[in-house]
């Protein structure tokens, strides 16, 4: 419908429903589609999102991907993993291979409970934290990881953020 009255639409989704004509019409009417993926990996991406299917959702992004192609669309591709106990060590996989996933950009979010998680969990916050550096200073584009998550988890130093520019996705939300 909004496509219809020339209005420009975004998505969030978990990717499940997207077939060929979703995509087209997505890849022709949209401004940008975040992807709530929620893992690096298969089995992660599982476990935290009940009754998804990893490889559905890849397909998925693919028939977005190819139609912003055939389509030469603007249309922006991000990828946006919540973060929860259960996938909260993928941050580091999922920062590093968010192109290969298909994203262009990725921003973080977290569950409310993370905060008291991660104070009740210093070891873990800390290893997961080194890790994550590690990963960003991999980037060839840092910018193009949205961490303000990750900064008001403590997950990253602000001090380190301000030696990158902001990257295109604002996180909206923390969930």
């Amino acid at each position: 419908y909004a496509a219809s009255k020339n209005k420009y639409v975004s998505f969030l989704t978990n990717g499940l429903l997207i077939d060929d004509e979703w995509a087209a019409k997505i890849a022709r009417s949209s401004r940008s589609i975040c992807f709530s993926v929620n893992a690096a990996t298969k089995t992660t991406h599982e476990l935290v999102n009940r009754g998804s299917s990893w490889e559905k959702v890849l397909q998925n992004i693919h028939k977005v991907r190819k139609a912003k192609a055939i389509m030469a669309s603007d249309l922006q591709i991000a990828g946006h993993m919540t973060i929860v106990p259960q996938n909260i060590q993928e941050i580091p996989l999922f920062i590093k291979s968010y192109h290969q996933l298909g994203f262009e950009y990725i921003n973080f979010g977290y569950d409310l409970r993370m905060p008291a998680y991660l104070r009740h969990h210093p070891h873990l916050k800390e290893q997961t934290s080194l890790k994550i550096g590690r990963a960003l200073v991999s980037l060839r584009n840092r910018s193009s990881v949205n961490d303000h998550a990750l900064i008001k988890l403590g997950l990253i130093d602000y001090q380190d953020r301000a030696k990158k520019k902001a990257a295109p996705c604002k996180n909206r939300s923390t969930g």
